[in-house]
């Protein structure tokens, strides 16, 4: 309050609250709420199968691998989805509240894109490191001797990153349009189809086995939330690039997996020649593996010149010290 007063701002209390939007904006958060308790509900009844595997043998994998890798998992997602998606809301809600539904399309269909580029290439290569990358996390201290129990749940969490990543770009498109209802009911189908596919996939499976059909029930629910708010969200704005987006996943695949069979070659070649590393050598080898992925995939990408691929890295590279990214102190 000092600072708005000192700079001319002068506070005077208001009890009228009529026609001030209050009310519009209670009716959105009581879809967002409901969507909050859909999710718990799901939520919890993941937790009490988890518990389940631990309360078999002693090798049982539950919740603390599930929460752990799942956590893991949303690292790249926070760094990547979250950061463009905050990013393009306000140009989003702009098009929306001027009925531009074909700039808002552009808009959120070049972002997923970008996304993509982004996250697909770790999706692949994250089952070649999920190994070392469970070591260096996990190997130490009281988990050390258990460290490989985390690895089948952090290489099937690969898939279900990438669906839950279309999902969440999707659904800020409803956001945009005020369509927090329609974001319930998508959540409704997303949070049934885990738990239905949780309990099947657990009931089938041992208690080691526990976390990893948990991962494929999450992976499972959000190809499902994925496609149905895609696709519902493509009718409500006449369309989203989708044969743009199809032609882009295809040379994605083909750049991605090559890259992938490079790395995969790679990493285990270095265990050929050094057997099992230690704690720093699976971190080596985890940062080469990775380092060599990126670099394949970029030249591949270039030559199959996939540009969202290029436009991310000429944005990355011109703020880099001495790349010529700013011109007469202004950054281009």
């Amino acid at each position: 309050m000092p600072y708005l007063k000192a700079a001319g701002f002068r506070y005077r209390p208001r009890i009228d609250f009529r026609n001030t939007g209050l009310g519009h904006t209670l009716r959105l958060g009581v879809w967002t709420v409901l969507f909050v308790v859909v999710n718990q509900v799901a939520y919890t009844i993941v937790v009490r199968l988890a518990s389940s595997g631990t309360a078999g043998p002693s090798d049982g994998t539950g919740y603390t691998i599930y929460s752990q890798t799942f956590l893991l998992m949303m690292v790249p997602h926070s760094v990547v989805t979250v950061s463009l998606a905050t990013a393009i809301l306000p140009r989003l809600s702009a098009s929306a509240a001027s009925a531009d539904l074909a700039g808002l399309a552009r808009t959120l269909s070049s972002t997923l894109r970008s996304t993509l580029v982004l996250i697909f290439p770790m999706v692949c290569v994250l089952p070649v490191v999920s190994r070392e990358i469970s070591k260096v996390v996990w190997g130490h201290g009281a988990a050390a001797s258990s460290y490989g129990s985390f690895v089948p749940s952090l290489a099937l969490f690969a898939p279900g990153l990438l669906f839950f990543t279309a999902h969440y770009l999707m659904l800020r498109g409803f956001y945009a349009l005020e369509r927090t209802r329609t974001v319930f009911w998508v959540q409704c189908v997303v949070a049934s189809t885990n738990i239905v596919l949780a309990l099947v996939l657990v009931q089938q499976a041992s208690a080691k086995e526990t976390s990893p059909a948990l991962v494929l029930a999450y992976g499972g629910s959000y190809l499902v939330g994925a496609s149905a708010s895609y696709l519902l969200l493509r009718h409500l704005l006449g369309g989203l690039d989708t044969a743009v987006l199809v032609r882009l996943l295809v040379r994605l695949l083909i750049a991605a997996g090559l890259a992938t069979l490079v790395a995969y070659g790679v990493e285990r070649g270095l265990h050929r020649l050094f057997g099992e590393p230690g704690f720093f050598g699976a971190a080596g080898v985890a940062t080469l593996v990775l380092g060599i992925d990126v670099v394949v995939f970029l030249a591949l990408a270039r030559m199959m010149r996939i540009r969202e691929a290029t436009t991310v890295l000429g944005a990355f590279t011109r703020r880099l010290p001495g790349s010529g990214g700013v011109d007469g102190g202004v950054l281009r």
